[in-house]
């Protein structure tokens, strides 16, 4: 993700199925179309480090305990975000990365502007629930990237 302006350093695999139909005979991503990386601070610098329940701007009360594992490695202003995951971590509770400031775990808003969520976005169900939503998801910047590049690809191959 971190090549498409996206600031996580995430991977996906993304298959497609094409109809017979369907003329198309690469799918390759055209190198051009790489940006240039948002880091955390470009995504998230802006925010408070209070939290703010208006704006969702809410997290998880789990202390920061800096020890390299997942959720528990320091993470740098200047680089782009660990992945953020939906998954829990051994306790059950989402595993929810520490903020560059180490002062905190990072928020809902924060996790939320990482993936691309526009800030007026609103998450429902439980703090756990949000993060969970956030990290099951594709980033919406990478969704509209991905639809502009099939329109394109399917429209152009098949005049």
């Amino acid at each position: 993700m971190k090549y498409f302006d996206i600031p996580q350093n995430r991977e996906r695999v993304i298959f497609f199925g094409i109809r017979n139909d369907i003329n198309i005979t690469s799918f390759e991503w055209p190198e051009g179309n790489k940006c240039i990386t948002k880091t955390l601070k470009d995504a998230i610098g802006d925010l408070p480090i209070e939290y703010d329940e208006k704006t969702q701007h809410i997290g998880s009360k789990q202390k920061v305990k800096i020890n390299g594992y997942i959720g528990n490695r320091e993470v740098d202003w200047n680089n782009v975000s660990p992945t953020i995951i939906g998954r829990g971590g051994g306790t059950g509770g989402p595993c929810i990365n520490v903020h560059p400031s180490k002062k905190r775990r990072m928020t809902v808003r924060e996790y939320a502007r990482i993936q691309t969520f526009p800030d007026n976005f609103i998450f429902c169900g439980s703090v756990s629930s949000m993060y969970r939503q956030i990290g099951n998801a594709v980033p919406p910047k990478f969704s509209e990237l991905l639809c502009d590049f099939l329109i394109k690809k399917v429209y152009t191959n098949s005049r």
